[in-house]
């Protein structure tokens, strides 16, 4: 926790906040509150690749950008606005629809 700007009891806050509890992604990734927005937040503020962040979180990279989806799409249904996972939905369906209309 030392490397980020928000103190534990800050995330916890935050968590609260935006009604997050447990996560567990629909990939089967199981995360605590914490841990997933430090993933989000850290992402956001550090340009690393995920395999670079798994010495950090002690997770695998696959993991780790599970977590980050799952807690923005959380942030994006709890906030609303322009929807976070319309620009980050890679199914290949989504991929398939994009791609014909190139």
């Amino acid at each position: 926790m030392t490397k980020f700007r928000f103190m534990k009891e800050q995330l916890v806050q935050l968590g609260r906040a935006i009604a997050l509890k447990g996560i567990t992604t629909k990939e089967g990734t199981r995360a605590t509150v914490v841990e997933g927005l430090c993933v989000v937040l850290y992402r956001l503020a550090v340009p690393l690749r995920w395999v670079d962040m798994e010495e950090t979180f002690g997770r695998h990279s696959c993991g780790l950008s599970n977590m980050f989806l799952h807690v923005l799409q959380l942030l994006d249904k709890h906030f609303g606005g322009n929807s976070v996972s319309d620009y980050i939905d890679l199914s290949p369906p989504s991929l398939h629809e994009y791609l014909s209309q190139c």
